[in-house]
């Protein structure tokens, strides 16, 4: 049972064409961005609240902030690219 590589394609955002002469879409890219930045700042909430809750804040505290950084700027680049 192989799957159809077009709908994955599709459901990948249609980052890229895989057909001969396809093309690049930013659009695309910017969704699969927005996707991954959403996945990032919900990794940096979890890593938020999991840090009040430890004896070892500031080495977790800089772990937070830089997922929630890193998401904030996929998600805007992505939103842009969209």
């Amino acid at each position: 049972m192989n799957p159809n590589p077009a709908s994955l394609w599709t459901l990948a955002g249609g980052v890229y064409n895989p057909h001969p002469g396809g093309t690049f879409s930013a659009s695309g890219l910017g969704m699969v961005l927005v996707f991954f930045g959403a996945l990032t700042l919900i990794g940096g909430v979890v890593v938020t609240v999991g840090t009040v809750r430890s004896a070892e804040r500031p080495a977790k505290f800089t772990a937070a902030a830089f997922f929630l950084s890193l998401g904030t700027v996929l998600v805007g680049v992505g939103w842009w690219l969209a």
